[in-house]
């Protein structure tokens, strides 16, 4: 199986195979919560009643939690990637710093 390749960003998730010219698929980069479900990406759209969270702002991942909901999303639901034997590649925005994911910030 190719690596796969996740484009992180800010509106929108990029993502599919290594060697690909083109990505598989480009889903919301949010999530929604309501009292009893969470839902990632385009369902998102779909529900009333629903908090939703923008994971990454300003190109820096705020909330890490939900960003790992997305990757899940990605890689479970949408690629069925086997990660014991896939690499996964993730891009970060070239402005960022090793200073923005500091945890002595």
């Amino acid at each position: 199986m190719p690596n796969v390749i996740i484009d992180n960003g800010t509106s929108t998730c990029k993502f599919g195979w290594a060697g690909e010219s083109q990505p598989l698929k480009i889903i919301p980069t949010l999530v929604g919560r309501s009292p009893t479900d969470k839902f990632v990406g385009e369902s998102c759209d779909k529900k009333d009643n629903v908090k939703i969270s923008h994971p990454i702002e300003n190109s820096v991942i705020a909330n890490w939690e939900d960003m790992e909901a997305v990757w899940e999303k990605i890689l479970k639901a949408e690629l069925n990637a086997d990660l014991s034997s896939q690499t996964v590649l993730l891009t970060d925005s070239i402005q960022n710093s090793k200073v923005k994911y500091s945890s002595d910030n």
